[in-house]
């Protein structure tokens, strides 16, 4: 805070120099409005990836370990100094012991395809013609969601970054989906995750600005008003014809079987797009830890 005084004896100005935003985490699944709501879920998530900044350091070394080249957060952290960084000559032969080696293992591992199987116990032909019909639906089902495929790929992340997800949500059309997210995607507390059971989840993603209108077309105004989103800070991600807004994506799981403070709630920063009452007790996504 820089203070300047006035020539009166009795007065002086104070102005404020680059000022911060008070950035804290809150309860906001007991917000009473959305106006506190969107404030307090979009503080809570910033606070967090500030709080956090080595997580993403961590992951953008690991990337080069792997591909050379760094893993942009799509949070804001400028990870584009990294890549100014000169390794060895570029004249000089060189052989990528770690990709090698991942590689390797994700096709060995990948050839396996297993899937949940129905079977009867002394079930009679009505019955057993059912689980026939229920293992060809769930063999659809895995070619539906590409589960294989984008499993191998949360392997790789897995052994990359050393720990890969899949999301699994409900579509506009009423079918399972899956998503390959980034482990720098996801925050919670780290207190409160100590023992491996937080309550609180975060995920911050990019999304283009007209997919967010057709998902939500009743926030018409709040997406169209919505700051444009990059992957980082550096100026060259800035050169891009893409239209994006970051959304914030938060659960809390209810504290127990009776209570009613389970939320999930969707937000940008316009405002709130989704907010609705969350009775499952585990967050929407698969960990596969190497």
């Amino acid at each position: 805070m820089k203070i300047s005084p006035v020539k009166s004896n009795n007065v002086q100005v104070f102005s404020t120099k680059d000022k911060k935003d008070n950035l804290t985490l809150s309860q906001w699944w007991k917000a009473k409005n959305e106006d506190e709501l969107c404030a307090q879920v979009i503080g809570s998530a910033v606070f967090l990836k500030e709080s956090q900044s080595y997580r993403y350091r961590q992951a953008a070394i690991y990337a080069r370990l792997y591909g050379n080249q760094s893993l942009f957060s799509f949070m804001g952290s400028n990870m584009a100094k990294l890549d100014q960084s000169t390794g060895l000559p570029a004249d000089r032969p060189t052989f990528n012991v770690i990709q090698s080696a991942i590689d390797t293992l994700v096709s060995r591992v990948s050839q396996s395809r297993p899937s949940p199987v129905f079977l009867t116990d002394n079930g009679d032909y009505k019955e057993r013609n059912l689980a026939k019909q229920l293992n060809n639906f769930m063999q659809g089902e895995f070619y539906q969601t590409k589960t294989y495929e984008k499993a191998a790929i949360a392997l790789r992340d897995a052994l990359v970054e050393g720990t890969g997800i899949v999301k699994i949500y409900e579509t506009e059309d009423h079918k399972v989906a899956l998503d390959r997210v980034l482990l720098t995607e996801l925050l919670v507390d780290q207190t409160e995750s100590m023992h491996g059971d937080p309550r609180q989840m975060y995920q911050l993603k990019l999304v283009d600005r007209s997919v967010l209108l057709e998902s939500f077309p009743k926030f018409k105004k709040e997406i169209t008003l919505a700051e444009k989103a990059y992957p980082d800070n550096s100026a060259e991600t800035s050169k891009t014809v893409a239209d994006q807004v970051m959304v914030v994506e938060s659960w809390h799981l209810r504290s127990g079987m009776e209570a009613k403070d389970g939320r999930h709630v969707i937000a940008c920063s316009a405002g709130v797009l989704l907010d609705e009452e969350y009775n499952k007790d585990k967050f929407p996504f698969v960990f596969l830890h190497y």
